[in-house]
């Protein structure tokens, strides 16, 4: 073919893929150009506080209107690095490393004491839970989102009771949430599993840099349906690409495997999915939220850039 053939035909392939999935060229914002994750050892001498909103933005500059990188959770431990004003430079629990408001946080050393030493924690494992301030679950007091960690702090039958940072005690029904012990994760499960999580999401609104059903990202999306299996794994899509099994063949594709796909032929993939069989593929476009396409379909078919395996 020839090469100014070869050139339109590229072109119009990076605008079909960014025109159905949100994703951009390297240089522009997509899920794997966000800045790496902070290293461990950045955080040591650092304090600790927790998230006291249900989620927070973390965004690539103190000002609200910069970029959102990703989002914090109730709960979440996040060690300061250094203050802003009113913002604060943090390492978040998926890896990133950003500015949050200093008013949705509290000490951990002012928080609540199951905080620092309860043995088992409750995980939310429902895209949202309501939890309450009785506990005849009668009178709402907010919503938590699947991926929160709240200490454990009482078992009353079907209704689990813990505290807020903030020191409010509240009431959750049990059938939404696991309980785990202190620093570990659900227990793991199988990829039929991340797909039943995932379809709890359809129809969320797409939110550059969300993990949340009130808006979500494509590797936001996958982060979390496997988060609630038992797997962490990198909050961008190129990361997750260099985790699990690599899976060489589209006809060996099982349910829960995670299928990525990428408009240039180098740097990591710009846009990932969750494979749920016959073909098809579940995730969240800009343009529609996340929905179910067809690996077969344009611009997916071009683009496919192969898939990972975490769980059986």
């Amino acid at each position: 073919m020839p090469v100014k053939k070869k050139m339109a035909l590229a072109t119009l392939v990076l605008f079909f893929f960014t025109l159905f999935t949100g994703c951009t060229s390297p240089g522009s914002k997509k899920d794997g150009d966000k800045p790496p994750p902070a290293k461990e050892e950045d955080g040591l001498a650092a304090h600790v506080r927790l998230v006291k909103t249900p989620v927070t933005d973390v965004r690539a500059r103190p000002d609200p209107s910069s970029e959102l990188h990703t989002q914090a959770l109730l709960g979440d431990r996040v060690k300061v690095l250094t203050e802003e004003g009113e913002w604060l430079l943090v390492n978040v629990p998926d890896g990133y490393r950003g500015f949050i408001a200093r008013r949705d946080t509290v000490p951990l050393s002012a928080a609540p004491e199951p905080y620092r030493k309860a043995r088992y924690y409750l995980f939310v494992a429902a895209p949202a839970v309501t939890c309450y301030l009785d506990p005849q679950l009668k009178k709402k007091s907010g919503e938590l989102f699947l991926g929160t960690f709240l200490p454990l702090t009482e078992e009353r039958g079907d209704v689990l009771v813990t505290v807020l940072p903030d020191g409010k005690k509240v009431f959750l029904p049990r059938r939404s949430t696991i309980t785990v012990k202190a620093g570990e994760l659900p227990p793991r499960r199988t990829g039929k599993e991340i797909v039943a999580t995932a379809r709890k999401f359809l129809g969320v609104p797409y939110l550059w840099g969300g993990t949340t059903r009130l808006g979500i990202d494509c590797s936001g999306l996958t982060y979390m349906a496997c988060l609630a299996s038992g797997v962490r794994l990198a909050r961008d899509a190129d990361l997750q690409f260099r985790q699990g099994e690599k899976i060489a063949d589209r006809a060996d594709l099982k349910p829960g495997d995670l299928v990525f796909f990428n408009t240039y032929p180098w740097g990591g993939p710009t846009h990932v999915g969750i494979y749920i069989g016959e073909g098809r593929f579940l995730h969240a476009s800009s343009r529609s939220g996340v929905i179910i396409s067809s690996l077969d379909d344009p611009p997916y078919s071009q683009t496919y850039a192969g898939a990972r395996r975490y769980l059986p």
